[in-house]
């Protein structure tokens, strides 16, 4: 099963024979990729919308693994009543994927791989709330857009303002995507301040995410 460089990094996140939940799951593309790689030993795949699902559920039965890949129709995470020790949420914004993360059976999970397409910040702060660490963060660059992913554990994180905006791994480790990624949103920032007026409350929060770049 061929993936995007996205869900194959995912992927490469989750520990040998965990049993993974992979929530917005689509066509099912990263489940079954993890069985046929024998990286999973189950996985419990959930999309919220019928259309996607149908789609998962044919492209699991032309593979044969629906003694492997369990599909349900599910909006989030209340619906894991068996053993799942990995959670895997790609190609959702931070604030929903946070929202997903308040549900009780949070707790089941011993890792997160998380891949939020906007607002980390929001994401971050959120999972120091619920009591889970950062263990490390990479930045991917795959058809001309940037993909943060995070691999959390339990534990806690007291994070600065700067490790919330940037990540606590990544800003340690600057690489190529990361420069280019934060270039280019100083750049938009300082396109959009030009025609946003001095006394107008969304100058200063644009000022002060310019400050913030910049000074890294």
């Amino acid at each position: 099963m061929k993936i995007s460089k996205r869900l194959k990094k995912c992927a490469d996140y989750v520990l040998p024979n965990s049993i993974v939940a992979d929530v917005g799951t689509d066509h099912a593309l990263l489940p079954i990729y993890l069985i046929e790689n024998n990286i999973a030993s189950k996985v419990i795949a959930s999309d919220v919308c019928k259309g996607p699902l149908k789609m998962a559920l044919k492209n699991v039965k032309q593979n044969n693994l629906e003694d492997k890949i369990e599909i349900i129709l599910s909006d989030g995470i209340e619906h894991l009543n068996n053993v799942v020790d990995t959670l895997i949420i790609s190609g959702m914004g931070g604030k929903l994927i946070a929202t997903i993360l308040t549900h009780e059976n949070i707790n089941k999970f011993k890792r997160l791989i998380l891949q939020p397409n906007v607002a980390s910040n929001i994401l971050r702060i959120h999972l120091q709330e619920i009591g889970f660490k950062i263990i490390y963060e990479e930045m991917i660059y795959e058809k001309e857009s940037y993909y943060e992913i995070l691999v959390c554990e339990k534990g806690e994180m007291n994070l600065s303002e700067r490790e919330i905006f940037f990540g606590p791994i990544i800003i340690n480790n600057k690489t190529k995507n990361f420069i280019n990624h934060y270039q280019n949103e100083l750049n938009k920032y300082e396109n959009i301040i030009k025609n946003v007026p001095f006394d107008d409350e969304n100058y200063y929060k644009l000022k002060s995410r310019i400050s913030l770049i910049s000074n890294d």
